[in-house]
């Protein structure tokens, strides 16, 4: 049985390799021959950026007027022409023909000549103003008008000259007959041998220009250009046909491999499907009853029989099967046990954990509130203050819309609005009566210093402490401190606690002050709603004044007779 079940294995891996080499042969003969045609395919691609690259040297050469160009040209077409034979050698190991890659070889050696005709006629013109036909006719001109001294005479020698120089620029015959009028009647007036002789000098090199503007051609149906016009126009042609010719070769060619190759892959493939399924129907059967066997095992509590499987190999997994059996209803108990030890433990840590959760919360608490009143106590307030603060400004919270959290948060900050009283000095905290511009610019530094005392902590209620003491005397118009912000720039907690507080402070007795009557200090309120003040906490103030005054009488200040 044993060598049985390797007979099989061994006769599918050989059919198998025998399969995958014969398509490995198939692909390697595809793929020599799809690289050939991907190459052809780019030496066509190449063939007609090389005629671009070909009309670009030109355009460069007749609008630069460099002769670089001319040499950019020579080696462009050289190029062109090896890509050319390149392609035609393809086409011939293909056993196609070769009457369009002559053609164009052909038509290139015709642009070539017309663009070298014009060309050289461009450059005996003179490429700028200071070479060639066109620095003679210039310098013929100047020796001339220098050489004039009669009025009419020069009159009529620019007259000439703007004739000349509109034929060259327009390029229509009617000003070169308008150049040879004013010449002969410059020609007519003129006394001095020499001054004919320069004017002569001039007319030949005009002619020459001239004669040379008519080889070239006036506009783009006449001479050279017209040639050379005619000459890439076929290039062009021709290339576009042989390319086309060749896309349509390279797909049939593509097409051609394409059912070579799929050919080659069905035969093979049937052939070694049935190979395969006539040989391993028994062992597919044989692994699905092990994969079933295996199931049974997996959910199984009690040993398996091993009577329903075939070979030898898989027998021998019948002990392991059992064996795990064994050890998943040991581990089962244990984890079972476990779990319920874990359960209690994970109960009785969280139970702990929330203690001391609480207790942290609780000293913050505490803590900030203590610290808040000992800032207060320095000016002689009592710790009733931060008391009536916390409660106001938990009253106007929950007025504005927060949350309860934020409120709470509020409530459990704002004690600390002045804690960095502790660093103004007694006797400026303790002045009866107002404060000097020196005295109130140090008073006001409290603010950013109690800023400065807490922003550093991660805790959501010291790092709220931090803005209520920044911005608790910011103003809703922009004119408070420290900073100057203003409206909805002022964090919620600042503004809640500057009404609280400032209600606070003008209802109680200070060391400079009497507290004000409540008439009073309604009135400043709603004077200062928009100003001081942020006008929908105002408007909270008012609506729940019952019970701030409760809170106020609850929490009033005693002091000791």
């Amino acid at each position: 049985m044993l060598s049985s079940v390797k007979s099989y294995f061994l006769f599918i891996v050989i059919t198998t390799l025998v399969s995958i080499l014969v398509l490995i042969f198939s692909l390697v003969f595809s793929l020599s021959k799809l690289s050939v045609l991907t190459d052809l395919d780019k030496s066509v691609e190449q063939m007609r950026s090389q005629a671009l690259e070909l009309r670009k040297d030109e355009k460069n050469f007749f609008i630069r007027r460099e002769k670089m160009y001319l040499d950019k040209f020579d080696e462009d077409y050289e190029y062109f022409m090896q890509t050319t034979k390149e392609i035609k050698n393809v086409i011939t190991s293909l056993g196609h023909g070769t009457e369009k890659a002559d053609q164009i070889s052909s038509v290139a050696k015709h642009y070539r000549l017309a663009f070298k005709n014009i060309s050289k006629a461009y450059i005996q013109r003179g490429l700028t103003h200071q070479d060639g036909l066109r620095e003679n006719l210039t310098q013929s001109a100047k020796q001339l008008e220098t050489a004039l001294d009669n009025e009419k005479e020069k009159t009529l020698l620019l007259q000439i000259i703007r004739a000349e120089k509109n034929f060259f620029s327009r390029k229509e015959q009617v000003y070169a007959d308008e150049e040879e009028k004013y010449f002969d009647l410059l020609h007519t007036r003129l006394k001095k041998k020499e001054h004919k002789g320069l004017l002569e000098n001039y007319q030949y090199n005009f002619l020459q220009m001239y004669n040379l503007h008519m080889k070239i051609g006036l506009d783009n149906s006449q001479g050279y250009t017209k040639e050379m016009s005619d000459a890439s126009e076929n290039m062009h042609k021709t290339i576009t046909e042989y390319t086309q010719a060749i896309i349509t070769l390279i797909e049939e060619e593509r097409n051609v491999v394409t059912n070579i190759t799929f050919t080659i892959f069905i035969l093979t493939g049937s052939v070694l499907f049935i190979l395969i399924l006539t040989s391993s129907r028994k062992l597919a059967n044989s692994f699905d009853t092990l994969i079933q066997f295996f199931k049974d095992a997996k959910v199984s509590h009690t040993h398996i029989d091993n009577t329903q499987l075939d070979f030898s190999e898989f027998i021998q997994l019948h002990k392991f099967a059992n064996e795990m059996i064994d050890a998943r209803n040991k581990a089962e108990k244990e984890l079972a046990e476990l779990n319920r030890t874990l359960e209690q433990r994970v109960e009785d840590g969280l139970q702990e954990i929330k203690a001391l959760n609480k207790e942290i919360v609780d000293t913050q608490k505490e803590v900030v509130f203590t610290m808040g009143a000992i800032g207060e106590s320095r000016s002689k307030e009592t710790g009733n203050h931060v008391k009536r603060v916390a409660q106001y400004s938990y009253i106007l919270a929950k007025a504005y819309g927060l949350s309860e959290h934020e409120c709470n948060i509020l409530k459990e900050a704002s004690p600390m609005h002045d804690i960095a009283k502790v660093a103004i000095p007694d006797s400026l905290l303790n002045k009866p009566g107002a404060f000097n511009e020196e005295e109130q610019a140090v008073m006001q530094t409290h603010a950013e210093l109690g800023h400065e005392m807490l922003k550093h902590s991660s805790r959501e209620l010291l790092k709220s402490a931090a803005i209520i003491s920044y911005e608790h005397h910011e103003k809703f118009d922009g004119t408070g401190y420290p900073r100057g912000i203003k409206g909805e720039d002022i964090h919620i907690y600042g503004r809640i606690t500057a009404l609280a507080d400032v209600f606070d402070a003008l209802g109680s007795d200070r060391c400079y002050k009497k507290a004000w009557p409540d008439e009073k200090i309604f009135s400043m309120f709603k004077e200062e709603s928009g100003k001081h003040f942020d006008p929908k906490l105002v408007e909270c103030f008012f609506d729940n004044l019952h019970e701030i005054l409760q809170v106020r009488e609850e929490f009033k200040d005693v002091f000791d007779e």
